[in-house]
């Protein structure tokens, strides 16, 4: 009985021992897969905060892509309005040159009046003068003459063509040429 109980001893003693270190290993593991857990842990929170920082991103990229649409459409209504001044330009040359014309040949008329007026001889002609303007009459002129400018639309007309100015012209000429012919009648008469 004593070599069992011997035997018995040790056998309680290496299972102790075999307890013992499965206990370790027991531990060990669980410190490990407590470890482990905390790693999974920090990965989702750290998954969280990478979804949250896309999210992030995507409401950026949404920023730019409609602070880009407004920019077009800023540079569509800025061409738009180039376009429209070019346009606008563009008439009001027509109608400085078209003025400028219609300048010139009023020009004519008038030098042709005032010839006229000077071949004819009529009671006081060297003793009238011309009424002088003051400066609010003339005030008045310009304003009427820029809000006629300005209330013009795209298209425009000129007042006098050069052929309704060349026909004006050519009346006049005819007409002083009946008037000299009448003046002679009458001066003989």
């Amino acid at each position: 009985f004593a070599v069992v109980a011997q035997e018995v001893r040790n056998l309680a003693t290496r299972s102790a021992d075999a307890a013992n270190e499965i206990k370790k290993l027991v531990q060990n593991a669980t410190a490990k897969a407590n470890n482990g857990k905390q790693i999974a842990d920090s990965m989702i929170s750290g998954y969280v905060a990478l979804n949250e920082n896309i999210e992030h991103t995507i409401n950026l990229i949404r920023d730019v892509e409609m602070a880009s649409k407004e920019q077009l459409s800023g540079i569509n209504q800025i061409n738009d309005a180039v376009a429209s001044l070019d346009q606008q330009t563009q008439i009001n040359a027509m109608i400085a040159s078209e003025t400028h014309d219609v300048a010139v040949e009023t020009d004519k008329i008038a030098k042709l009046v005032v010839s006229n007026a000077n071949d004819k001889e009529f009671t006081g002609k060297d003793t009238i003068r011309a009424k002088p303007i003051s400066k609010q009459s003339a005030a008045s002129v310009n304003s009427k003459i820029r809000l006629s400018t300005t209330s013009k639309k795209t298209t425009t007309t000129p007042l006098l063509s050069k052929k309704s100015i060349t026909k004006n012209i050519e009346q006049i000429e005819s007409n002083n040429a009946t008037a000299v012919s009448n003046s002679n009648e009458w001066e003989s008469f």
